[in-house]
């Protein structure tokens, strides 16, 4: 685009010669109609082509118009915007009778809508249909309103703007760039996976899968299915479909409900979305104590997982389950390799063949591999290499305490384990497991920032562990010696080394029948959603550990929303981090009021402040008088 050489704009063909293909007229006859070589065009500040190849010049100057050059035909009209008559009028008509003040540029969302840069009148403009409408700024020139609507939020003389491939929107304006989140609908199908289910199974327990709406939009019935599959990856049962659903509501189907397995049946599930859902599932027992765990998405399958906490009639007759799930398209077998903590070898299992979405089940509690005694950690391999996704399921024999974590693909040299805790809250502290790869010893270092008992101050302390090379150490945080924590310590924890480890945090309470355990993350994101948080709903309240990974302040929101209808029911506290900061919101009894009492609800926190480089990593704890689970917020 030439925006001062008579107006035109150009275009270099494959053989590198250049074409007029708009403007060049200078008889200042916008030449609607016509051919764009034979048109005059004003001043051109921004051009934008569709799928079509049609393009868009933003006509600035005396024209203040938005035109289009057809493909095909190459005859250009006026879409937007009255020749000559700038001003600030229109909205809700259409667009070509309403008035542009200098359009400095010009966008095609991904759904066709046309976004236009009005300059001068501090606005984003959006033509869908026809149509005109303000999607962001006041009119009043500025840089406020981050974490509201678009078209709450001032905008200061916009000169730029444009798409990613997710729909999101970037507007440049006043020395920084601003970034509109689901500006326009683009789907983001999902797929989860489920390597253990149950329906009465293992002594009676049933999962529940609960499937939360997040795609910003409502989706239709049918949206989610869910496959079952037994041990050899047949299809079992008919599957569930999703009822309609509001943004913001939560499915929730039961393995029980005659859909799948048989009673006292077990196996693996497949979670199809048309757009983004958050998912997780209880895997429960009556009057004992359950486990959750998070659906599985695809960049979380491996050739390799690891698990750091493996126990066979260890620490007080502890044993593991694992369950592992062939999560790619063809037949593989899968090897358990169990390590003692200084890394040597304590045996091994490798499973009959598995076919896609098979299921294979071990019990390190037994005779055999590993031996009794055991507490270390395991490597799953498969052969040939393909997607493998696993849980690991941790039993306390003597109190009934079961807990679950997944088995990690990817060792990392930063994690960040939101809830951290020594004997506080009544008596709940933490325990760390970490498992390294590499066969080279390196410290790990362990951060903690939190509170003590009821101070509001925030103090950090420092940890350093070195275990052995592809070995694993556990570190208790409730311990009464060699402990950096005082008791009464809530906090968070940030954990690094030059070596990869993955790590899993376990929270227990003194005296108590239950427990739960979560996997530390790798990073954070802006916006978590979440499918269940309770207020004494059939006897469960939820707590929601919050830490901020990111690197900078973080402030956040949280909407709670009705399961069935996504309607906003309560708000939670406006929370502003620090960067590595930690907090605790709690929706039980004498907790946040967002919840109403005897409620369940979905919950969405999001950062409104995206530029300050905050990221949240989150937890979500789920408890009763019988029974303590964790998800992690998505």
């Amino acid at each position: 685009a030439e925006p001062y050489n008579a107006a035109v704009v150009r275009r270099i063909d494959g053989q590198g010669i250049i074409h007029v293909v708009a403007g060049g007229n200078t008889s200042n006859d916008p030449g609607d109609g016509s051919l764009a070589t034979d048109a005059s065009i004003g001043r051109i500040e921004g051009i934008a082509l569709d799928a079509n190849d049609n393009l868009y010049i933003a006509d600035t100057a005396n024209h203040h118009t938005i035109r289009r050059v057809d493909h095909a035909t190459g005859i250009i009209t006026t879409i937007a915007g009255r020749t000559f008559i700038p001003g600030y009028a229109g909205d809700g008509g259409p667009a070509t009778s309403a008035s542009l003040n200098f359009p400095m540029d010009v966008a095609v969302a991904p759904n066709a809508d046309l976004f236009i840069a009005d300059g001068n009148n501090h606005r984003v403009r959006r033509v869908s249909g026809g149509i005109i409408t303000t999607f962001a700024g006041t009119g009043a020139a500025g840089c406020g309103g981050d974490g509201g609507p678009a078209n709450q939020a001032q905008v200061s003389r916009p000169t730029g703007v444009t798409f990613d491939t997710a729909g999101n929107l970037f507007i440049s304006h006043d020395t920084r760039i601003r970034e509109v989140y689901g500006a326009t609908p683009r789907q983001h199908p999902t797929t989860l996976d489920f390597p253990v289910l149950m329906n009465r199974a293992f002594g009676g327990y049933t999962t529940t899968i609960y499937a939360e709406n997040s795609s910003g939009g409502p989706l239709a019935a049918g949206a989610m299915t869910i496959n079952y599959y037994d041990r050899t990856g047949a299809t079992v049962g008919a599957g569930d479909s999703s009822p309609a659903l509001p943004d913001g509501a939560v499915w929730v189907v039961a393995q029980n409900n005659g859909h799948s397995f048989a009673d006292g049946g077990a196996g693996t599930g497949v979670l199809h979305a048309s757009d983004r859902v958050t998912a997780f599932t209880n895997q429960e027992i009556p009057g004992g104590d359950g486990s959750a765990c998070d659906g599985q998405l695809p960049y979380s399958f491996g050739a390799t997982l690891y698990a750091p906490a493996i126990l066979n009639n260890a620490y007080g007759q502890y044993s593991t389950g694992i369950g592992t799930m062939n999560a790619s398209d063809s037949s593989l077998t899968a090897t358990v390799t169990y390590r003692y903590p200084y890394g040597s070898q304590a045996g091994s299992e490798t499973s009959r063949p598995l076919g896609p979405n098979a299921f294979w089940s071990t019990y390190q509690g037994g005779l055999g591999s590993p031996p009794d005694g055991f507490a270390g950690n395991a490597v799953i391999s498969s052969s040939p290499a393909g997607g493998l996704s696993a849980i690991v399921n941790e039993v306390g024999s003597v109190n009934g305490q079961f807990m679950t974590y997944a088995a990690g693909n990817e060792p990392v040299h930063r994690l960040y384990a939101p809830v951290i805790l020594n004997h506080a809250f009544g008596g709940y502290s933490t325990g760390i497991g970490l498992q390294t790869v590499i066969g080279v010893v390196y410290p790990v270092n362990i951060d903690y920032t939190g509170f003590v008992s009821d101070s509001t101050t925030v103090q950090t302390f420092h940890q350093s562990v070195s275990p052995s090379a592809g070995g694993s150490t556990a570190i208790y945080n409730g311990a009464a010696t060699d402990n950096p924590l005082p008791p009464g310590f809530h906090g968070s924890a940030t954990i690094t080394s030059d070596q990869p480890t993955v790590a899993i945090v376990n929270e227990v309470k003194d005296g108590a029948g239950f427990a739960t355990s979560y996997n530390a993350v790798a990073g954070g994101s802006e916006a978590a959603d979440l499918p269940l948080v309770e207020n004494n709903y059939n006897g469960f309240s939820t707590g929601i550990g919050i830490e901020n990974v990111g690197s900078g302040p973080a402030t956040l929101t949280i909407v709670y929303r009705d399961p069935g209808s996504g309607a906003t029911i309560g708000h939670g506290p406006t929370l502003t981090l620090a960067a590595g900061e930690y907090a605790g919101v709690y929706q039980g009894p004498g907790g946040d009021g967002g919840v109403p009492s005897g409620a369940r609800a979905s919950a969405a926190l999001r950062i409104t402040d995206q530029w300050d480089g905050g990221n949240l990593a989150v937890i979500v704890n789920q408890q009763s008088a019988t029974s303590f689970m964790s998800y992690s917020g998505a």
